[in-house]
């Protein structure tokens, strides 16, 4: 019986969308999932939309699509705990989840499949950078964020890191402008 009180207490201080949702999931991109019959998306990340594609070595690539998959595997047999921070506008639940007591939301940015989604929280800066640095996931590519008018979403396009082959094209522009200079 004194279980009810402090439950009841703790019910109380949570803000109306801070409810704890746990459960077998699967990956509907690679910052939302499906728990429970109910859509959750990662809250402070955004990773590239599941149709969307990024420069590898000069190629299409399906990167939304690999996001995808990196978080499923991330999901795949565990059980998924998040916490809800509230609802976005498509109706998801917003959270902070983890699997096996990784962060997911940390671990996509810090993998390099989601970006840190400056425009609502700056909790993943960190693990960008780290990403960045390494040129991990979606680092090593060349991809834009592209802004959809009035929703809220990003407002610019964001081009980060040449794919390979641009570098080297680059590279060899630059190396031509300095053999035709005087030393």
């Amino acid at each position: 019986m004194r279980t009810l009180p402090v439950l009841l207490l703790v019910a109380l201080a949570l803000p109306a969308n801070a409810e704890v949702v746990s459960g077998q999931a699967h990956a509907v991109d690679g910052d939302t999932f499906v728990l429970n019959d109910n859509h959750v998306r990662l809250a402070g990340i955004d990773a590239p939309e599941l149709d969307q594609t990024c420069q590898r070595d000069g190629q299409a690539w399906a990167c939304g699509e690999e996001a995808k998959r990196q978080l499923d595997s991330m999901i795949a047999g565990q059980t998924v705990y998040c916490q809800g921070e509230g609802v976005d506008q498509y109706g998801r639940l917003l959270g902070t989840c983890s699997a096996t007591r990784m962060n997911l939301n940390a671990t996509m940015v810090e993998y390099g499949w989601a970006t840190a989604y400056r425009a609502y929280s700056d909790d993943y800066l960190a693990q960008e950078h780290r990403a960045r640095s390494a040129k991990a996931g979606i680092w090593r590519l060349q991809f834009a964020f592209e802004a959809t008018p009035g929703s809220g979403e990003r407002s610019e396009q964001t081009t980060c890191y040449k794919s390979p082959s641009a570098q080297k094209e680059e590279a060899l522009l630059v190396s031509m402008r300095h053999q035709g200079e005087p030393q």
